[in-house]
């Protein structure tokens, strides 16, 4: 009796890599964005990593659900964003490109991924000079050792940043502003002496 041909086999989707070739496991989420995109992610991982994602994910019955749409999202960032939650090994095509760190802060902080934003305060506080803006950067995202060197920057040249010091006025504590404020009185003093000389 003849032997019967083998059914062509299904191709299996290539397991995504890192750009260092490591393999990464599918993911067993797919999320979907107000523009019809999708992006496959891994529940778990952001579950751990976000308990506001563990509180979106987690089922009545404790299981993690497998489909989430993020309205008003963007289908790139949350792409960076869950890539940046995976282990180290595995994340470097995330925070290599530092046009991202802005978008990957907020969504840290919006998701309270603490892991994620101290890692993103370290890259801040090493490698990102204090400028006009920084501070208020800080503020808006609660990233307390990045606030503590802006104060300690802009004390040092308050003329540059007198302004922006300001927003401690409006945000911050009594506690930082006594800090700031006998320096601020003083370079004052100084400015109103050289103004009386001239």
């Amino acid at each position: 009796m003849p032997e019967r041909a083998s059914p062509p086999e299904t191709p299996t989707p290539a397991t995504p890599q890192t750009p260092g070739g490591t393999r990464v496991p599918r993911g067993d989420l797919t999320v979907t964005f107000d523009d019809g995109s999708s992006v496959e992610s891994h529940s778990v991982i952001l579950a751990l990593a976000s308990p506001v994602f563990s509180a979106l994910l987690t089922t009545p019955s404790g299981a993690l659900r497998t489909d989430l749409h993020l309205a008003g999202a963007s289908a790139d960032e949350f792409r960076d964003f869950s890539i940046a939650l995976r282990p180290a090994g595995l994340r470097q095509s995330a925070l290599q490109d530092e046009a991202r760190y802005s978008a990957l802060v907020r969504w840290a902080h919006k998701y309270e991924a603490d892991s994620l934003k101290t890692l993103i305060e370290d890259h801040l506080i090493k490698d990102v000079p204090v400028k006009t803006g920084s501070l208020a950067h800080a503020l808006s995202y609660s990233l307390l050792r990045r606030r503590a060197q802006c104060l300690k920057a802009m004390v040092a040249d308050l003329r540059e940043h007198v302004e922006e010091l300001g927003l401690l006025a409006k945000r911050e504590t009594l506690q930082e502003m006594e800090t700031v404020w006998p320096r601020l009185c003083e370079a004052a003093g100084v400015l109103a002496a050289h103004t009386n000389s001239t």
